[in-house]
């Protein structure tokens, strides 16, 4: 489960410096290599994200990790919903023919619910705890 915290502090450090330095500074293209790099590791990410999810969704641990488990539902998606406003922003950037010159800027937030830092090792110490 630490895996998932893992991926996404590696997504969000190549969101804000990777993407960036890959795509040029302003006034500049990035080189392509530079750019498809970028984009692979986006593609590797999402694809390690899914594992993760699945993961986390199947295993079955024992009952009284269930609720340390169920915290996790979803989280792995909620960064792949972020993560996937990439390609989109890249691509209505690239084929608008009236883009204006300038700073464009995708905001991106990698996140975890409401709560969440709170309740995890909350529930992580009932479960050692229980045992």
């Amino acid at each position: 489960m630490r895996n998932i915290i893992n991926q996404v502090e590696a997504i969000k450090l190549a969101g804000t410096v990777g993407l960036i330095e890959a795509w040029g500074p302003p006034g500049q293209s990035g080189l392509e290599k530079d750019i498809l790099q970028m984009a692979q590791f986006i593609i590797d990410a999402a694809e390690h994200l899914l594992k993760t999810e699945e993961v986390v969704r199947f295993v079955k641990p024992p009952p009284h990790f269930e609720k340390v488990q169920k915290l996790f539902f979803g989280i792995a998606g909620r960064q792949l919903e972020e993560l996937f406003k990439i390609p989109d922003w890249i691509i209505s950037k690239t084929s608008d023919e009236n883009l204006e010159p300038g700073d464009h800027i995708l905001k991106l937030v990698f996140d975890m619910p409401d709560g969440w830092i709170e309740q995890l090792p909350k529930a992580y110490e009932e479960a050692v705890n229980s045992v």
